[in-house]
């Protein structure tokens, strides 16, 4: 009978992580593709502002909107099917939360322009509002279990702003402002899709509008805000610093490579999004609990680090043929920013096994003691190192917040973990990482066949372990 159940929940899990990355893997050729272009029209310096621009933007819609999206997530898989009426009120609770910050955004706009020496405020503003209600609609595609539809809607974004760089980039000739414009057409596509399937506008009733769920749903996003601004600070915050003492040309070419790092949680989003909803809706009692997420926390554990390994290796080898000579310098910080998304990955995992108990202070107090490290860290590192030391400080930053994160659950959820076996393909990871960075031929290729038939190796055991 408990086998029968494993088994049903792991086909569960399979189904919607193959749903989920029908997108994830479109949107992962779409960024392939799409940096070539950037490299071959656009300057450095030129892509390092676009990055600067973006860093507010996503400043605007976590911050700004307080991650009211990932409240409404874990309120909606409270529900399910069990109770439509409930989950209705989640959906447009949080929908008029986001109204009411979207005006204060925009009354906020010229207070902010008067305020900031940075560029591309007005516009970052209204592209973080874009943001934001895609990112609404996404999750309520999630919560609904349409996740076909999240797939299609995710994969449409990426496919409407690949073209538009494409025609504005390279048929036009356009400027740096191209991506922006990209950027808008490809959120605007997806929320007139998501709206088509969704119907939420058509759907709205009055007494869907819950002020009480409205408090609980803002209760407990505000501590994921916190740690939204946390994760920020670790993913964009450097772009600021690096423009501000090594100037726009240092930003481009430490931003292309967290932009081709960035594949290794986008080869894994679908796993993630599938694991979140399992973690936040998991409804067994706390042995079963803790039976499922101490396997889980192993397979996470091992999975990432032997991808780390495998991406980073290929990538050494095939990154100065993709972007061309004037990125050069992408690789001296490559093997830093794929360590950093690889810990921001494993964070994100853990942080939804907090969720399931809502229970967000650990995700708010880890995050800010890594923000704070990196705070502290990255101006000297960036001195005395260049955008090494931005890597540095970043990848110290990300690596604390997650050492705290599986520390509080191994310790308070009171998880089964086998350490030597983690902490054997943990050294896998720092060994196959370091000899990365030699960018010898043989070695690369010989350290990309040893981790993919270790990668390959555990998931034929697992798979064995579940049939």
């Amino acid at each position: 009978m408990k086998k029968d159940k494993e088994q049903k929940k792991n086909r569960h899990f399979s189904k919607k992580t193959l749903i989920y990355s029908i997108g994830t893997v479109i949107s992962s050729v779409a960024a392939l593709l799409a940096a070539p272009i950037y490299t071959r029209t656009l300057t450095t310096a030129e892509f390092g502002n676009y990055e600067l621009s973006y860093a507010l933007i996503y400043l605007l819609c976590t911050v700004g909107f307080f991650d009211i999206f990932t409240s409404t997530l874990r309120f909606m898989y409270g529900e399910k099917e069990e109770n439509v009426e409930n989950r209705n009120k989640a959906i447009y609770s949080s929908a008029f939360l986001i109204i009411l910050l979207t005006a204060f955004l925009f009354i906020s706009v010229p207070i902010t322009a008067l305020i900031t020496p940075l560029p591309f405020v007005k516009a970052s503003i209204f592209y973080g509002v874009l943001y934001s209600i895609a990112k609404y609609y996404q999750i309520i595609a999630r919560g609904c279990d349409r996740e076909l539809d999240y797939s299609i809607g995710f994969s449409i974004y990426h496919i409407v702003n690949l073209l538009t760089v494409c025609y504005l980039l390279v048929i036009k000739d356009y400027s740096s402002w191209s991506l922006l414009v990209a950027m808008g057409c490809g959120y605007i596509v997806e929320i007139i899709y998501f709206e088509y399937k969704l119907k939420l506008i058509k759907n709205f009733k009055r007494s869907y509008i819950d002020f009480h769920l409205m408090r609980k749903i803002f209760h407990f996003a505000v501590p994921l805000a916190v740690s939204a601004a946390g994760s920020w600070v670790l993913n964009y915050y450097t772009n600021i610093k690096i423009v501000d003492i090594l100037g726009a040309d240092s930003n481009g070419i430490y931003s292309m490579s967290i932009n081709i790092a960035r594949s290794i949680p986008s080869i894994t989003y679908g796993v993630l999004l599938a694991w979140q909803e399992i973690a936040f809706s998991f409804k067994g009692n706390a042995i079963e609990k803790r039976e499922f997420f101490s396997v889980a926390l192993e397979n996470i554990l091992i999975t990432l680090s032997l991808l780390y390994v495998l991406f980073l290796s290929l990538a050494t080898i095939l990154v100065p043929y993709y972007l061309g000579a004037s990125y050069h310098g992408v690789l001296e910080v490559m093997y830093l920013t794929c360590a950093c998304m690889t810990f921001e990955t494993i964070s994100n995992m853990l942080a939804s096994i907090f969720g399931n108990s809502i229970n967000s202070k650990p995700i708010m107090i880890s995050i800010i003691i890594g923000a704070t490290v990196d705070l502290i860290t990255l101006t000297p590192f960036i001195n005395t190192y260049g955008i090494i030391g931005a890597g540095y400080s970043s990848m110290i930053g990300f690596g604390i917040t997650c050492i705290i994160r599986a520390f509080w659950i191994v310790r308070y959820e009171k998880l089964n973990i086998n350490y030597l076996k983690i902490g054997f393909y943990i050294f896998v990871g720092i060994v196959g990482g370091y000899l990365c960075k030699s960018k010898d031929t043989v070695t690369l290729i010989l350290v990309a066949a040893i981790s993919g038939t270790m990668f390959l190796s555990h998931f034929r055991r697992g798979k064995r372990k579940n049939a």
